[in-house]
């Protein structure tokens, strides 16, 4: 069963590239709120650097978010976002909500859907939680 935990709205700021002779490589930089079983928003811009090469495209995004936890109580993510392509990534999380911490053990997959600001992270929990 998938049970989708957090879906998290990624406004992009700036990208920046270099083209070098074997690859090319990105930083774009963006803020984010979440909603779901956590609700809030990145401490400072996030980055998710991306490139490619003759093996393909490569992203990870990483980003500290600070709100409120499903039972209401302040606390923080920090999530990084893996992947080979925007249908299929592995985040790792941490956090400090008690609530929470069965995340950061969790079998976790998300799915990046571009939007008309950024794009939109949708994460699923894989076991039963």
């Amino acid at each position: 069963m998938m049970e989708e935990i957090l879906t998290i709205d990624v406004t992009i700021l700036d990208t920046k590239e270099v083209t070098g002779s074997m690859r090319c490589a990105a930083c774009v930089y963006f803020r984010a709120v979440s909603r779901g079983l956590f609700c809030g928003e990145t401490v400072c811009d996030g980055v998710d650097t991306q490139y490619s090469d003759s093996d393909g495209f490569r992203l990870s995004a990483r980003y500290l978010m600070h709100g409120t936890d499903m039972t209401g109580r302040e606390c923080s993510l920090f999530i990084e976002n893996n992947g080979r392509s925007l249908d299929e990534c592995r985040p790792m999380i941490v956090t400090d909500s008690a609530a929470l911490s069965y995340i950061e053990t969790a079998d976790l997959i998300s799915t990046v859907t571009p939007t008309d600001t950024g794009v939109t992270v949708r994460i699923f929990c894989t076991a039963d939680v």
